[in-house]
């Protein structure tokens, strides 16, 4: 195990030859006179050769890490600058012998220059990888097998510099806005692609004299133009409530809600017709404070906003505070009109919309609201632990000593109306539904199979 780790490479040969061609061993001499010691590549085994000749060097490669930032730093330094075609030589930097397509590759800074194969070209990320703006990957086959096309490529990119990748610099710089423009901004932006990829392509097939695409000049000036006009939309309509943003968009999208997403591009904005179905976070966020406000004249608490639902906090009376939800897309299309202003809600609306969170500290305290409503009946209501996490509750009768399960995310949103109604009304109510409920069994049955004293549970209040 010993030789096998001390036999792991460190510093490749195509590192090497391209660190010993760069300028950083034209400051330090002594790093390029250590690594011409050296015929492949160097492993961890020579590490303590390199030390013995020189430490310094040591100090600055003795690591990976040391190396890849040297080879990455480097290799910003080189680019292409000569197709050589087939030649038998063997790649310079990895001696390759059957790679035949060469490349010239020259250092910016000292001007050292390798004959080099693609797959080294490659090898190095920072390392320039196109010719005439031309990937010489494509430069290479199109020198075999279309020179005259090769030509046309290499002119357009002397006239344009970024050459054909200019349309996907277009497109993301418009997407890279992040508010939706209206339809009619999408329109421009796709014919000015169009109609510049229409001449693009028609001179690099060779259907149009080269004296035309001169024409294509124009096109980047209205792409300029364009740009523009989005910026000044952009800043004009980036802190405007009722902007659709790229990500709301693709919500839409994503959501099958295609019309709407039409009708907010012909307007530019979200408008109150359509609002019910923007349910994403991010519209929602940007109205918490009306929301606070809305809420909070009834002591409702907003508490949070999350993917999934918007959280409130009640206290009823005197008991302990109860959470409350409602789903991102039951708020919107319930209470959008919070969005647009002076809408008035009463408890019923407010209360009627929302459930109690099924957690258990918030079921328990919900339990005993329920309770309180029941206290001088015969009734009561008890959960613990084992109860919740079976998603049921019991509902005793103290009387008859008989018990019954209830399960429980139906029953939370059934009766909110505790909290909206007033508490005689309330305690009518609930006792009615109590009527009308079955499967009770005898507490004694139960107590057959339970094991431990139970007689807590059955305490009368």
């Amino acid at each position: 195990m010993h030789s096998i780790a001390n036999n792991k490479v460190v510093m490749t040969m195509q590192e090497r030859i391209l660190i010993m061609n760069s300028s950083i061993c034209d400051e330090k001499g002594n790093l390029k006179r250590v690594l011409k010691c050296f015929d492949k590549s160097i492993r961890e085994k020579d590490l303590q050769k390199i030390k013995d000749i020189d430490f310094e060097v040591f100090q600055l490669i003795k690591t990976r890490d040391a190396i890849e930032e040297i080879e990455n730093n480097m290799s910003t330094e080189w680019k292409p600058t000569r197709y050589n075609g087939i030649i038998k030589e063997p790649c310079q930097l990895c001696g390759n012998r059957k790679s035949e397509e060469k490349f010239t590759i020259r250092n910016k800074s000292n001007h050292n220059e390798l004959l080099v194969g693609t797959r080294c070209i490659h090898r190095f990320d920072n390392l320039e990888d196109k010719l005439s703006g031309i990937p010489v990957d494509q430069y290479a086959k199109y020198a075999k097998t279309s020179p005259q096309k090769l030509k046309r490529i290499i002119y357009f990119n002397s006239i344009c510099p970024d050459g054909k990748s200019i349309f996907l610099i277009w497109k993301h710089k418009y997407e890279k806005f992040d508010i939706l423009f209206p339809k009619n901004y999408d329109i421009e932006f796709s014919n000015i692609l169009k109609l510049s990829k229409r001449i693009y392509n028609s001179y690099i097939n060779g259907k149009i004299p080269q004296k035309q695409v001169n024409t294509f000049k124009k096109w980047v000036n209205e792409f300029n133009y364009f740009y523009k006009k989005c910026e000044q939309f952009y800043n004009t309509h980036k802190d405007d409530k009722y902007v659709c943003t790229r990500k709301i968009a693709d919500f839409l999208l994503k959501s099958k809600l295609n019309t709407t997403l039409e009708y907010i591009q012909r307007t530019g904005e979200i408008k109150k017709e359509v609002a019910p179905y923007v349910y994403h976070i991010d519209f929602i966020k940007r109205f918490k404070k009306d929301i606070e406000k809305v809420f909070l004249q009834y002591k409702i608490i907003l508490k949070g906003i999350n993917n999934n639902y918007v959280i409130f906090s009640y206290e009823y009376k005197q008991f302990a505070a109860v959470f409350l939800e409602v789903s991102l897309k039951n708020f919107t299309r319930q209470f959008y009109s919070i969005f647009y202003g002076n809408v008035q809600y009463d408890e019923y609306n407010l209360f009627s919309e929302l459930n109690v969170c099924n957690d258990y500290d918030s079921v328990y305290n919900f339990i005993g609201i329920l309770n309180g409503l029941l206290k001088h009946s015969q009734y009561k209501f008890y959960i613990n632990n084992e109860l919740y996490n079976k998603q049921v509750m019991e509902l005793q009768n103290k009387n008859t000593e008989q018990y019954t399960n209830i399960e429980l995310n139906n029953f939370l949103k059934k009766h909110m109306y505790v909290f909206y109604m007033n508490e005689n009304s309330a305690r009518i109510k609930m006792l009615s539904y109590i009527k009308k409920v079955k499967g009770w069994k005898d507490q004694m049955d139960k107590d057959k199979y339970d094991i431990g004293d139970i007689s807590s549970e059955w305490s009368v209040n």
